[in-house]
């Protein structure tokens, strides 16, 4: 399985996927320290400020990075080399799975070593490292699922297909993971598990056991996605809709 995303990762060479992992994780956190630096909207929150927009950041870039992960596939004869080479095609589903999950952790890494620079040098805001571990985890571990669908849909309709399903996932999380209108049905949709979660351990309105619970849900599900879909992916004939 190393061996398969070091291959996938080879793959992403001279690919514009790249630059864009290393660009944006430094550009968000550039443009909200900056901004943490000219306003006092968000002093006090400043953590929970940060963690909250780059999970609403990060659930939407998700639709387009996954595309831009199958971009060497799809321009290497659409698919054919990955269909047709001897290897498992579920390990190769999961080989990007997990490559992509990789990348998020990377990704959360780079930016919130920033921040924690950004705060030691430009603030006098208490750094607990426990409670930004257990958003890294929330994050990364809640983003699971999504990857997974995510796949399942570049590789059905594409880039269309992904950034759609993208644009109505964030703005639903926002909306039913924000206010009092998801307050009964957040619990049944994934995708707005990690705003939510954010959101109500940011306030200390919930624990780390809850936390878990649903990390441990998170974890469940991804599990079944992927039983399912590397199902599909074994028997895909290599044709996708909603071409650009």
């Amino acid at each position: 399985m190393i061996k398969l995303i070091y291959s996938q990762w080879l793959r992403t060479k001279r690919m514009p996927i790249r630059i864009f992992f290393l660009i944006c994780p430094i550009a968000f956190t550039l443009i909200f320290c900056s901004y943490l630096l000219v306003g006092n909207v968000l002093k006090g929150v400043e953590v929970f400020s940060f963690f909250g927009l780059f999970i609403i950041v990060a659930t939407f870039a998700i639709s387009f990075f996954v595309p831009m992960l199958y971009d060497a596939d799809k321009d290497a004869c659409y698919y054919a080399n990955e269909l047709r080479v001897g290897v498992n095609r579920r390990l190769i589903f999961l080989s990007k799975f997990f490559l992509m999950l990789l990348f998020v952790l990377i990704i959360e890494i780079i930016a919130i070593s920033l921040f924690i620079t950004f705060l030691m040098i430009f603030s006098s805001v208490h750094i607990s490292f426990t409670q930004f571990f257990i958003f890294l985890i929330l994050i990364n571990v809640s983003l699971c699922p999504m990857i997974v669908c995510y796949q399942f849909i570049t590789l059905k309709f594409n880039y269309t297909g992904s950034i759609l399903i993208g644009c109505f996932t964030t703005l639903a999380s926002i909306l039913l993971g924000t206010t009092d209108l998801g307050i009964i049905i957040w619990k049944y949709l994934p995708f707005v598990w990690s705003i939510k979660l954010a959101l109500d351990y940011g306030k200390g309105q919930s624990g780390t056991d809850v936390i878990i619970l649903y990390l441990s849900l998170s974890i469940l599900l991804t599990l079944v996605l992927l039983f399912v879909t590397t199902q599909w992916y074994n028997n895909w004939e290599g044709i996708n809709y909603l071409e650009e």
